[in-house]
């Protein structure tokens, strides 16, 4: 049988998934077709890099990319150190290169509804398949605007200062940073707001004022507790030590101290810290600890001012995404029309394939990945190392192997 392969989003995860799909299990590329909004394999991600750098974002000391080893198709494992971060996405652009043109298609579409047999696309077309794989990154539940965004957006309008989400880089239109705009406030202490800093400083040139709720020492990278945490060596911050899901094979014997308990909060990598500071030393930087901001535009200078005292060319927000799948259209529809179980937080409740189950524990044909998979997962799900663990875990699930069997029978009997 020729299985018929829906991938719902062509990004990192996406993509990784095909490439696991057709190494490990003998999919071929025409039994796969994607439905992705950019209409390209890898477009949100290619629009991101070109648009900021992504310089510190890809970093995996502040991205906790080097908590395990990435298996490439070479059979051998890489420590996900810059090198090997590099290398898996370099891997996976040049198998997208490859292969575009081979899958059955990629659509460019918008995905209104899921159920047993097909795919709803926003213009009421219907792609069937037999099974269907939902990697719509962690933006899924949409960008998380605070509610004063728009309207001071709507006010720089006059004066032409720009004010971007950071999470705005994966939008079509981009307001241009000029070479004028010296300076910008940034406004959070998560990992896109660390990459917005790197990005107009290192790669823009500018001055930046950081605005944060909390010392950055205190600030966790994320909220949800993490199965990593940082260790420490007589030389320096060497990386994250691997916990529980993740364990590390290259922990450093003359290690300090190792962290052994689960749930340990995801904070700041000490590798930033220091890149702060370095800033503020040049004068690069300002950081100001602030719970309660005021942001305005003043119209006379024609800047947008913090607490009017700060003045800026530019504001960029970084509040992240909104991780509310249940409140999230498409997945309340998808949840509710296939009768499938969720935890507390609305994650979906997967078997170690990562194959959603229905209510009453039955298998749908329905397989996630990224954010939604956590719960199997760990905190990893998102990046790089979750798109890996993803891709490995789907292409064993039983369906996609007794193809890969069939294939190797087929072949055998051919010889």
């Amino acid at each position: 049988m020729n299985m018929r392969i829906t991938v719902v989003g062509a990004g990192l995860q996406g993509a990784s998934i095909a490439q696991g799909l057709m190494k490990r299990a003998n999919i071929c590329p025409k039994q796969i077709q994607f439905i992705e909004q950019t209409g390209k394999m890898l477009g949100t991600w290619e629009k991101a890099h070109d648009n900021v750098g992504m310089s510190l974002f890809g970093n995996p000391q502040l991205s906790r990319l080097d908590s395990v080893r990435i298996g490439y198709d070479d059979g051998n494992q890489y420590p996900v150190t810059t090198k090997g971060f590099t290398k898996f996405i370099s891997q996976l652009a040049d198998f997208c290169k490859a292969y575009k043109e081979k899958f059955k298609a990629i659509i460019p579409a918008v995905v209104v509804g899921v159920n047993p047999n097909a795919v709803t696309l926003h213009d009421g077309e219907k792609i069937t398949h037999d099974v269907v794989i939902l990697a719509t990154g962690p933006h899924s539940g949409g960008i998380n605007y605070p509610e004063w965004f728009f309207t001071l957006k709507q006010q720089a309008r006059d004066f032409n200062i720009p004010i971007l989400h950071s999470l705005d880089i994966l939008a079509p239109v981009q307001p241009e940073i000029k070479p004028e705009h010296s300076h910008f406030i940034v406004v959070g202490s998560g990992a896109n707001a660390l990459n917005m800093v790197s990005s107009l400083i290192e790669q823009h040139g500018k001055t930046v004022t950081l605005v944060v709720r909390k010392p950055l020492e205190e600030n966790p990278l994320a909220e949800q507790s993490s199965f990593v945490s940082p260790f420490f060596t007589p030389d320096g911050y060497k990386g994250n030590c691997a916990l529980s899901k993740f364990q590390a094979e290259d922990t450093p014997e003359n290690a300090k101290s190792v962290a052994i308990q689960k749930n340990v909060p995801r904070g700041l990598t000490r590798f930033f810290l220091e890149q702060c500071q370095q800033w503020q030393e040049e004068g690069k930087l300002n950081i100001i600890v602030e719970p309660k901001y005021q942001l305005g535009i003043d119209t006379k200078q024609g800047k947008v001012c913090l607490n009017n005292e700060i003045y800026a060319d530019g504001l960029i927000v970084s509040t992240g995404f909104k991780m509310d799948f249940q409140n999230s259209p498409l997945y309340k529809k998808i949840i509710e029309e296939n009768q499938l179980a969720t935890h507390t937080d609305g994650l979906a409740v997967v078997n170690e394939h990562l194959r959603w189950l229905h209510k009453d524990g039955t298998q749908s044909n329905i397989f996630v990945t990224g954010h939604l998979a956590a719960h199997q997962l760990g905190p990893n799900a998102v990046n790089a190392v979750g798109a890996a663990l993803a891709r490995d875990a789907i292409a064993s699930d039983p369906v996609f192997q007794q193809q890969a069997n069939q294939a190797g029978q087929q072949l055998n009997k051919v010889a």
